[in-house]
Parts: C-alpha cells; sequence; structure tokens
C-alpha cells in the first residue's frame, strides 16, 4: 500500500507550518500543497489510478475557487473516495461547520488552526492514520 499526504489550503505559510510539524512528528514523506480544492481534486484524480494508494487530507474550508465543502461534495462522485481520509483544518469555530464535517464519512478530525503537535500525536496512534507516519 502506498500513502500519502496533502496539505490543501490558500495560505502558504500554514501549509509550511503544517508542514514542518508532520515532518518533526515523523512523516513518512513529504507532504503535496495544493492552494484549492479544484487543484487537490485534479491531483487526487491522477494519483488515484494507483487502486493501492491511500489519502490523507489536511483540508481548510475558506479557499478560492474551490472550497472545502464543495471539494467534499465532489469527493463524494469519486470512485476513490474510500482511500481518502480528511481531517479538516481551519479558522471556523462555528459549531454548524463542525456539524457539518461529521456529515462526511472521510472526515476523522475537526481541529482549528493551525496544527499542533498534540493532534498529530493522537492521529499517530489511529490504525487508520499509522501508515502515514514513520
Amino acid at each position: 500500500m502506498e500513502f500519502e499526504i496533502l496539505l490543501v489550503d490558500d495560505d502558504s505559510m500554514i501549509c509550511m507550518v503544517h508542514r514542518l510539524l508532520l515532518q518533526n512528528a515523523g512523516i513518512d514523506s513529504k507532504p503535496v500543497s495544493k492552494g484549492n480544492g479544484l487543484q487537490a481534486l485534479r491531483h487526487l484524480d491522477k494519483e488515484s489510478r494507483n487502486p493501492n494508494k491511500r489519502f490523507l487530507i489536511f483540508l481548510d474550508i475558506n479557499m478560492p475557487v474551490m472550497d472545502g465543502w464543495k471539494f467534499l461534495d465532489e469527493l463524494q462522485q469519486r470512485e476513490y473516495k474510500d482511500r481518502v481520509e480528511i481531517v479538516m483544518v481551519t479558522s471556523s469555530v462555528n459549531m454548524m461547520d463542525r456539524n457539518k464535517a461529521e456529515s462526511y464519512p472521510q472526515i476523522i478530525d475537526y481541529v482549528e488552526k493551525p496544527l499542533e503537535l498534540e493532534s498529530i500525536k493522537r492521529w499517530i496512534k489511529d490504525p487508520s492514520i499509522l501508515p502515514y507516519f514513520s
């Protein structure tokens, strides 16, 4: 099985900080950054041709071109959706957003920006997430 991590956020500084945190936590490969949901979907459409590849996505909600919600709606139409786990990483503290996130089966967690080492350590213990980390 192959594993890939994507950081989907329009803020390049946040992507850099998250990349460093993930690498310090013992990430197995270098995360791929995409600036919006459309770029991420195009990447997944291409990379998912390998049926042995799984994806862990750290997804922002508010982005230009295609936001996180539209990305999630589009993902539901893809055959590879069951090979994707998502952590919503957002500045939104709106309880409606948190509740909406729970309606998508790919979402394993919802955290406020920025990522914190404690959250990463918690995910490393999750058997579905562990293979993404060394």
